[in-house]
């Protein structure tokens, strides 16, 4: 992989700097291999925050970029110091694919004033390569500081009606049972612009193929008798959203619903629910662990008549994967060990880069969540 210095420009001559990265680039690939050059892009892909200083993110955008060739427009607050509203450079990376020419990814990033984040809009709009889908990669929580808050909701709506799929992370959430009404409410507006994935959400795809592969075959009659769900997460003050997105992956699934009688989550007491369904209640606990031994879920114990039959999945300690296990009553207990570690966030970010479809049953789930924890 080849990779122009970044060149400080003026937002005007973006597009004119980029022109001639890439003639530079294309001169050198041609005496190199003989090779003809063409500059080839497969989707846009906005960032905010761009935190271009994060070694670590800076490796990460590297090998998603490289997976996914793009014009990557990166977007970061400007510091006090700037001078001006906007300040703008560009870079250019590539890789000869076969030997048949250049998979490229062209890197804008831009630093705005958050008081000129109004304007942002229409500054990103032009820069956009046409015909291609344009994503958007919202890394952070809103600013703590309500001024900042409120510019930064304002950005994310613009750049959403840009965008065709949406990325967030709702682990960033500070205060989840408060905030996940929120972030339900604000998708379903604005799911007619865009199509949203959660990273959050993502890293649950393991625990939930191992609980639905409990069901499969003679298991499947317990499906609809469970009455107890034991949801062990990493200690912390909250609990944080991955307990509560896979308690609403489960209900949402299986029809079950809060009691009647108002929001059953409440400040102050144990994070435990009584939910109805089907011939009966379901209670679910959120427990915090008392080890920790990485972070989100670290377990679930769903037990179904009374004790009848237990189904597990645990972290194994110390290393990658899990432990799936069953217990049924009158039957020897089953083990098995499920080799696997979490993706990296550029590996879940990576795979989200190749849907564009809206993400229905993270959509039922979010809102099943939601109404667990209610407006808390």
């Amino acid at each position: 992989m080849a990779t122009c210095d970044t060149i400080p420009v003026n937002v005007a001559s973006i597009e004119r700097e980029l022109r001639n990265l890439w003639r530079h680039e294309a001169e050198n690939e041609q005496n190199r291999s003989g090779q003809a050059v063409v500059c080839a892009h497969t989707l846009n892909l906005l960032i905010y925050p761009a935190n271009g200083d994060d070694n670590e993110f800076v490796s990460e955008l590297m090998d998603l970029t490289t997976r996914h060739p793009s014009r990557a427009i990166l977007i970061e607050p400007a510091g006090a110091e700037a001078r001006t509203d906007f300040e703008a450079r560009v870079s250019a990376s590539c890789s000869t694919e076969h030997g048949t020419g250049i998979l490229g990814c062209e890197l804008i990033m831009l630093r705005s004033k958050p008081c000129a984040y109004e304007r942002l809009h229409s500054i990103v709009l032009p820069l956009l390569v046409p015909d291609l889908p344009i994503f958007l990669w919202w890394r952070k929580p809103l600013a703590a500081e309500q001024a900042v808050a409120s510019r930064e909701r304002e950005l994310f709506d613009g750049l959403v009606k840009l965008a065709n799929r949406v990325i967030i992370d709702s682990a960033h959430l500070s205060d989840p049972p408060a905030q996940l009404h929120r972030l339900s409410e604000s998708i379903r507006t604005k799911r007619a612009h865009a199509a949203f994935s959660d990273v959050a959400w993502a890293r649950l795809t393991m625990w939930r193929q191992l609980i639905a592969q409990f069901f499969d075959g003679p298991s499947l009659a317990y499906v609809n008798r469970v009455t107890d769900v034991t949801i062990e997460y990493a200690a912390d003050e909250v609990v944080p959203p991955e307990p509560l997105l896979l308690a609403g992956w489960l209900a949402s699934r299986l029809k079950w619903n809060p009691p009647h009688d108002g929001s059953p989550w409440k400040k102050g007491q144990a994070h435990e629910l009584t939910l109805a369904r089907d011939g009966g209640q379901v209670r679910v606990r959120f427990q915090p662990g008392r080890t920790s031994n990485g972070e989100g879920v670290l377990g679930i114990k769903i037990t179904a008549d009374d004790g009848g039959a237990v189904f597990s999945v645990t972290r194994r300690k110390g290393a990658d994967g899990f432990i799936a296990s069953v217990t049924i009553r009158g039957e020897a207990p089953m083990h098995r060990m499920v080799r696997g570690r979490e993706s990296s966030p550029a590996e879940m970010v990576s795979k989200e880069l190749e849907i564009l479809r809206h993400d229905v049953l993270y959509e039922e789930a979010l809102n099943a969540a939601a109404s667990l924890v209610g407006n808390s």
